[in-house]
């Protein structure tokens, strides 16, 4: 009988690269691996206080225009989509044509928010939306007996 040594992280290893491959090939390369370490989607930070909910979000390459918000039943959507701009490539300047580029988060809420007070701004590429919790004030009715 001759035993056979079984090369485990091989297998592995060849099944790592060919997955690789499938997702280079549907995705494309650059897709996955952008330059300067950039992420396809961008980061979004949630801070939750007693009174609101503050979402942030690093939108960088996208001007207020190119973002739209919507909030429904508990969950807020931010949509970003920038157009492919040909402009002039400038390479002494390091300016390069913009990319088309879309991105959709969704993020549930865990509280009530009132519609009536969101506010958003974008400042330095950095998106802040402000989410007021909806004040439910505790109803205490006494009910006599008759």
């Amino acid at each position: 009988m001759v035993v056979v040594p079984w090369r485990c992280y091989k297998e592995l290893s060849s099944f790592a690269k060919e997955m690789n491959q499938l997702f280079d090939r549907f995705f494309g390369h650059d897709r996955i691996d952008l330059p300067s370490g950039k992420s396809l989607f961008p980061v979004v930070t949630i801070a939750d206080t007693a009174d609101e909910v503050f979402v942030t979000m690093e939108a960088h390459g996208y001007a207020p225009e190119e973002i739209s918000i919507t909030l429904r039943q508990n969950t807020l959507t931010i949509r970003g989509q920038r157009e492919h701009d040909e402009g002039s490539d400038d390479r002494e300047s390091g300016y390069s044509p913009k990319e088309a580029m879309t991105f959709v988060r969704s993020i549930s809420l865990r509280e009530e928010i009132d519609p009536g007070g969101i506010q958003a701004t974008f400042k330095n590429a950095t998106l802040i939306i402000r989410l007021p919790k909806l004040k439910v004030k505790p109803v205490f009715i006494k009910i006599t007996v008759e």
